[in-house]
């Protein structure tokens, strides 16, 4: 897997205007993310589903804004419930990857 949304369009999201995190964000948060959605989706490693895929795009900008914001260890007394619009997003690239999926066997 590649990586797909690149560090500008991050920390433009993220209204970030310094480069203290760009190593982070680059090297660990932006490719955590865009593995954990991926392979929430499917198990393929053909990435090209996701390639100009705006659902998936703002998908790893939400959750490498979670990862950016509650950077520590999280334990059960202090748990941070990701954006519920993650969860929406992942709904939705899951069943455009089923149909997409369908339309590249035939």
């Amino acid at each position: 897997m590649i990586t797909i949304v690149d560090i500008k369009t991050i920390k433009n999201a993220l209204r970030i205007d310094h480069d203290y995190d760009d190593e982070l964000l680059s090297d660990i948060y932006i490719p955590a993310a865009e593995i954990d959605i991926q392979t929430s989706i499917t198990s393929n490693k053909d990435d090209s589903f996701f390639n100009d895929n705006k659902l998936y795009d703002l998908a790893v900008i939400i959750l490498t804004n979670h990862f950016y914001e509650y950077h520590s260890i999280q334990t059960l007394d202090n748990v941070k419930d990701v954006n519920h619009s993650l969860s929406t997003l992942l709904q939705k690239l899951d069943g455009e990857y089923r149909i997409w999926a369908m339309n590249q066997q035939n």
